[in-house]
């Protein structure tokens, strides 16, 4: 029976991602090559290859420890008795994600997979899979328990969930990627955000559409 894979948490695969995060930042996805992370974090190859069977794998971890970094807001909803509790958890998830996604390695690196996605198209599908999918299913999540809480009614979890990781992402684009000194968005304006999303959920088909 073949031997399992150390876990991603030991101490030599921490090193590997590590040397990988910062090679990837610094020169690239492409050009960066298994021997130069293997003489950066002081292993041998058949160390990175008892832990990982392609560079796509370590870059996949180095997202996964980027997403680690930043702690969830902890909300209570099913105790929400109110849309200002509502507004609140929503803003708390606003400003969370905001500040992780605008964290200057996290801008690196998503530039980084856009640059390579022509050549890695599997770039960009791992960068979707790693930072907007759970963070839709998370708002997804909330608004949900926050209708059971009978708080709003939802067109469709998915595409609510949408209306508000949208604008958000609009920032993380237009202030933090395409700027050259990245600006993350206040509390005030994230507060209009959400209050923009919430009158959009709250109103919804009252016009009979």
């Amino acid at each position: 029976m073949p031997r399992p894979a150390p876990h991603r948490a030991d101490t030599k695969s921490r090193v590997i991602r590590q040397a990988a995060r910062t090679l990837f930042l610094a020169q690239g996805f492409a050009p960066t090559t298994l021997d130069q992370v293997a003489t950066r974090a002081g292993v041998s190859k058949a160390t990175i290859y008892a832990r990982y069977r392609q560079k796509e794998e370590i870059l996949g971890d180095v997202l996964t420890d980027l997403l680690e970094e930043w702690e969830a807001p902890q909300v209570q909803l099913p105790e929400m008795r109110s849309l200002d509790e509502l507004r609140s958890a929503l803003l708390t998830l606003a400003s969370q994600s905001a500040r992780h996604l605008m964290q200057p390695d996290v801008l690196r690196l998503v530039r980084m997979l856009i640059a390579e996605m022509n050549t890695q198209p599997e770039l960009g599908e791992m960068f979707v899979q790693a930072v907007p999918q759970p963070l839709l299913a998370q708002t997804s999540a909330l608004l949900q328990r926050a209708e059971a809480a009978g708080l709003l009614r939802l067109p469709d979890p998915h595409l609510a969930a949408r209306s508000f990781v949208g604008p958000l992402m609009s920032f993380v684009v237009l202030n933090g990627l395409l700027a050259r000194q990245p600006q993350p968005p206040g509390t005030g304006q994230l507060g209009v955000m959400v209050d923009l999303c919430l009158h959009g959920l709250l109103h919804f088909g009252e016009d009979g559409s």
